[in-house]
């Protein structure tokens, strides 16, 4: 018997993040309380969970077939939630890229929630890359950048990436850019690189809206998805063209394939996809 729901929640953001280091800032704990939370929950289970070496962390044949009952658990809990409070609604659980939320995935929720009124949804917003992981674990569905490495998924749109803020066209281009990882940071450095065109990092931010602040203030440089920025942006000319970026949607295995399409025709149908 399982007595504590947040071991669950422990071993599905190991499997997350790929290591117990790693998991430990997402659930509050330090790397030796996480392990300590996993072999609890393995000798509960009477199985070990993942196998322990110095190579990349995976799970065991018992962890493979807990894995999905793991992810039940937690949508059970969250349900079993919402019907002591007499809620009968359908959770579903979307990931999306912070500068998506605002265009693009609250206008198709309000569609949505017109439609399906016993619809509810929960939100989580990180970059792409983080994100993906949790379809295996946390998440039904995301919305967010393309990534070479994953075809999966259908896309949305393709929306131009575009130069903007200030720079006298002389010295170091100071960017705005978010951490490593981010898809964005990736096309802009490459292209940057290729032109040979020198930059520094000005601002390093967490976000696209802290990106875009410093943009309107006029402290860095960076570039944005051109039907997302701010009509008062100045754009930056001179510098070399990145291309477009698409803007993709991915289920998770577990999604009911007759919402998700529900979902995704609610998100064509906005503006910013449909021009």
């Amino acid at each position: 018997m399982i007595d504590d729901l947040d071991l669950v929640r422990t071993f599905l953001a190991v499997l997350e993040s790929g290591s117990f280091s790693a998991a430990a800032p997402g659930v509050f704990r330090t790397q030796a309380a996480v392990s300590q939370q996993i072999r609890r929950l393995e000798r509960q289970i009477g199985e070990p969970l993942f196998v322990r070496s110095n190579r990349q962390l995976q799970l065991t044949a018992a962890g493979q077939r807990f894995l999905p009952h793991a992810r039940g658990l937690l949508r059970a809990s969250a349900e079993a939630r919402l019907a002591a409070r007499g809620d009968r609604r359908r959770l579903i659980r979307i990931g999306a890229a912070d500068d998506l939320v605002a265009a693009l995935v609250m206008p198709a929720l309000r569609q949505l929630r017109a439609e399906h009124a016993d619809w509810a949804f929960e939100i989580t917003t990180a970059p792409t890359r983080t994100l993906h992981p949790m379809l295996a674990t946390r998440l039904d569905l995301l919305v967010g950048l393309a990534m070479p490495e994953h075809s999966a998924g259908v896309e949305l749109a393709r929306w131009p990436l575009t130069w903007f803020g200030t720079w006298p066209d002389s010295g170091l281009l100071p960017l705005a850019l978010c951490a490593e990882g981010c898809l964005h940071r990736e096309r802009i450095v490459a292209t940057l690189d290729r032109a040979g065109v020198a930059w520094e990092v000005a601002v390093a931010a967490s976000s696209m809206a802290v990106v875009e602040a410093a943009l309107d203030t006029g402290l860095a440089v960076s570039a944005l998805m051109e039907p997302l920025a701010s009509r008062r942006l100045v754009r930056t000319p001179g510098l070399p063209p990145l291309g477009d970026i698409g803007i993709r949607l991915y289920a998770g295995s577990d999604m009911d394939e007759v919402a998700a399409g529900f979902i995704e025709a609610a998100m064509r149908a906005q503006p910013s996809v449909g021009g």
